[in-house]
């Protein structure tokens, strides 16, 4: 999904990682690497530590009147075990083009730490935190976002190494902090095949042409239906979007989203209830909602303050015809029959963006905002909306129906 951040070359510690640029690890793998050092030194007593950290953590600003104060939360996922890479005298000579190497094997856990999550049990947690559901919980992925730099939640983890060694009469460390990216577990398997949801709303529309069709109005008709008079005939239709209860990353088969139209007859008028009342679908806008919430410890006592923001990911669609140059026409009153928008228009989510291709989007100097699987944390969670605006045409009259219904995305493979 993304690469750890660039780090700076250090020649007096460093640590390398036996992976591509960008690998991403899993909860249970080994990190193999080695940590290297450059420069010359002398010293008759050395040591060299590794540790593995892993915390997620949240911030808020917390406002009383016209002043402004930041809150910080962290809870350490896992125990902090170091592994020391070496102890004894170390030589190497100035110039010399050579360099020290100290090999490590370091295993990420299964899951988080129940002592470092059972600290926690007073404050407030989007998980249970007693000791039974935390041996069941998997270890989250690497995570970020904030919302306009007011609130952010993050999961980050970190190799950590120190070297301390004494020169002369005094003791001096160096350091380096390396990112590890853990990707998102599914708790699900892999999708196969996608599991329908039908999402609805009801709308209506009061207009004289309902029943007229394109011929002209009287003046009283035009009236009646500025004011809403109750004599303009009412036609009160469903809007029906069928989506997928979950959606993969990167999977390579089309989302599918259908689109049907049926008439509500006890909320319509008499005189159109046999009737064939045309809509028209002029464009969809279909949108994926991140929604994160994030619990931040307070000054006063456990009691957590709360923040919660969106973010969306969007696709304008217009609807034609395959083929043709004419929108998508339901016959409502009619058997119609629902129109796939997500077959049709093929309708792709990459871990970078919300797309219209199976293939990754090139972007020149623009930065992509990538894609999290939705999942829940202690103190951190991300989870989506699927949010459809369509502009609907109806006896020459435009209309605007959202329809709204969760949805999960699942990590990719």
């Amino acid at each position: 999904m993304f690469g750890p951040p660039k780090r700076p070359d250090s020649k007096d510690l460093k640590v390398n990682l036996a992976a591509p640029p960008a690998w991403t690890f899993a909860p249970g793998d080994s990190i193999i690497g080695t940590v290297v050092r450059h420069t010359s030194i002398v010293s008759p007593e050395a040591t060299i530590q590794l540790t593995l950290r892993g915390a997620t953590e949240t911030r808020t600003l917390e406002r009383s009147g016209n002043q402004s104060e930041d809150r910080v939360s962290r809870w350490d996922l896992l125990d902090p075990k170091t592994i020391d890479l070496f102890r004894g005298p170390l030589h190497l000579p100035e110039g010399s083009e050579e360099c020290l190497t100290f090999p490590f094997e370091v295993n990420i856990p299964p899951g988080p730490s129940v002592t470092q999550i059972r600290r926690r049990k007073n404050e407030s947690s989007y998980l249970p935190v007693d000791q039974e559901s935390v041996e069941q919980h998997i270890l989250p992925g690497t995570f970020f976002e904030s919302n306009n730099g007011d609130s952010s939640g993050m999961v980050k983890y970190t190799l950590e190494v120190e070297m301390r060694y004494r020169r002369g009469g005094g003791y001096f460390t160096n350091k380096d902090t390396c990112p590890v990216v853990i990707r998102h577990t599914a708790l699900d398997p892999p999708l196969v095949h996608y599991e329908m949801i039908k999402h609805t709303t009801n709308t209506r529309i009061h207009n004289h042409r309902l029943v007229t069709g394109t011929g002209q109005l009287s003046f009283r008709q035009k009236m009646q239906n500025i004011y809403g008079s109750s004599k303009v005939p009412e036609f009160t239709y469903r809007v029906e979007v069928s989506a997928p209860k979950a959606v993969q990353l990167d999977h390579p088969v089309p989302i599918p989203l259908a689109v049907n139209i049926v008439c509500v007859p006890d909320k319509t008028s008499p005189a159109l209830q046999d009737a064939v009342v045309k809509v028209t679908l002029q464009s969809i806008r279909v949108t994926i909602a991140a929604m994160t919430s994030v619990y931040v410890r307070g000054d006063s006592g456990p009691k957590s303050l709360s923040d919660f923001w969106r973010k969306h990911h969007t696709l304008d669609i217009k609807t034609t015809l395959p083929n043709s140059q004419n929108p998508v026409a339901f016959q409502v009153g009619q058997e119609s029959r629902p129109f796939d928008v997500g077959s049709i228009c093929r309708l792709y989510l990459g871990s970078d963006s919300f797309r219209k291709s199976p293939q990754r989007q090139h972007f020149h100097g623009i930065s992509v905002r990538a894609v999290h699987p939705s999942f829940k944390s202690y103190i951190v969670w991300h989870r989506h909306e699927l949010e459809c605006n369509l502009c609907l045409v109806v006896a020459g009259q435009s209309q605007t129906v959202t329809v709204c219904g969760p949805i999960t995305v699942m990590p990719a493979d």
